[in-house]
């Protein structure tokens, strides 16, 4: 790609990027006008060559906008994850606050790690997410949901996400991983606190506090752990405790940070394909009443919703070497960033993607990622999102947006994307 306008100019150009366009002035993760309607920008983005670059907090980064050089990037053997590839005064190896980092000698998360290391943790801790697991969580799910639907009986307006959306992926998570019930606040905080803490990196006391969640929710597992390895239970920590594969077992370290990774990505994300996938079908009163008329259909509105309105905006990946990224010439360990929410609206790929419609057949999308890290719990969210719509439908014969679907509350950005507050008017089915 060469320059093709004053965009492209930039004298202080890094070289490994030099001659590709700068992204629009609209285009910012970080930015919460950003998250609520980035589909515009993005628009403009896959129409204006589908890859850009745009200046973040610690350097350069490659943002691919077309479904064909997202999904190509996700399998790609001339990219990683691992940040240890990465000089040892890289910023985005040490962080912005390098004397201060709590996590230098902690084992990486496995989102951070690339074959064969990846995969031999992936083995460990895949039986708990096979779909048989899934299923028969079922009738504790659908129990979940009625208990806390029930918290909020006679009410005529609740907020979705208090009610609902926040508590129950907590709940199935902390279940699962067979903790006090009663932390489920408290990890809900530690994991909020966290992805907030990424997103404005020249807020060091928002870092800081996020780094201190991270250092509090480590200790906690660390009690836990210990406690397992004494008395094993029924649970996802003994099992991640006790699991082994030809003779391989997880350390220590690498324990704690699973269990990290399994309470946030087990329960943020689908908080946010709750909110969001709510907020897309109330704002289109012709699916809903689809979706009246034929109940049968909420696991297709699911995957429309992942579709249309995912919980996360991209995914990262790093180039091993010098290369060509969707066609353009990349140096080495340059930040690519895979759009996911664009690439799902790829119009080469979905037919009038700006359509939310829970009737689509073959729905596709990227929102799991794909190649060796697509989502170890993505049977999970397709099935806590699913069960927690039929009941709330069962449970109201009326639901509507007590606002303006304009005037939603989006929280941050970065890699996320999710609501704050969805207010609701419901209307109590009769002998419901």
């Amino acid at each position: 790609m060469t320059a093709t306008d004053d965009r492209t100019q930039d004298p202080a150009a890094d070289p490994r990027v030099e001659g590709l366009r700068h992204a629009p002035g609209g285009y910012d993760p970080t930015s919460v006008d950003y998250v609520a309607d980035p589909h515009e920008v993005l628009r403009q983005m896959r129409e204006d060559g589908g890859v850009h670059v745009y200046q973040a907090h610690q350097g350069p980064r490659v943002v691919l906008t077309r479904w064909a050089d997202v999904e190509a990037l996700l399998r790609s053997k001339d990219v990683f994850k691992d940040v240890r590839k990465l000089a040892p005064d890289d910023p985005r190896r040490v962080g912005v606050l390098p004397d201060e980092n709590p996590m230098a000698s902690a084992a990486p998360s496995i989102l951070g790690l690339d074959a064969p290391e990846h995969d031999r943790l992936r083995r460990l801790v895949n039986r708990a997410f096979t779909p048989r697991a899934v299923e028969a969580l079922t009738p504790r799910i659908e129990e979940i949901a009625d208990r806390l639907l029930d918290e909020v009986a006679g009410q005529d307006e609740i907020d979705f996400m208090e009610a609902l959306a926040i508590p129950l992926p907590v709940i199935v998570i902390s279940e699962m991983l067979g903790v006090d019930p009663e932390d489920r606040a408290q990890f809900k905080q530690w994991s909020l606190t966290m992805v907030n803490s990424d997103l404005r990196p020249d807020d060091h006391d928002r870092i800081r506090r996020g780094r201190a969640a991270r250092q509090a929710m480590r200790a906690y597992f660390d009690r836990v752990v210990a406690q397992r390895r004494e008395a094993p239970g029924e649970d996802l920590i003994s099992a991640l405790v006790l699991a082994e594969e030809e003779g391989d077992r997880l350390t220590h370290e690498e324990t704690l940070t699973m269990l990290g990774l399994l309470l946030n990505a087990g329960n943020l994300t689908t908080t946010d394909l709750l909110g969001n996938g709510l907020l897309a079908l109330l704002s289109h009163p012709g699916q809903v009443e689809a979706l009246r008329e034929r109940p049968e259909l909420m696991a297709n509105a699911v995957e429309e919703m992942l579709r249309y309105t995912p919980p996360v905006l991209g995914t990262g990946r790093t180039t091993a070497h010098p290369q060509e990224v969707a066609g353009c010439p990349v140096g080495q360990h340059v930040s690519v960033s895979g759009s996911v929410i664009s690439a799902n609206r790829d119009p080469e790929v979905v037919e009038d993607p700006d359509r939310f419609d829970i009737t689509r057949d073959e729905i596709r999308y990227l929102s799991f990622g794909g190649g060796i890290h697509f989502c170890l719990g993505a049977n999970l969210a397709r099935n806590e999102a699913r069960l927690t719509l039929e009941r709330l439908f069962h449970r109201y014969s009326d639901i509507r947006l007590a606002v303006d679907p304009a005037q939603a509350e989006w929280r941050g950005g970065g890699a996320f994307r999710g609501l704050e507050r969805l207010p609701l008017r419901v209307t109590t089915r009769t002998g419901g």
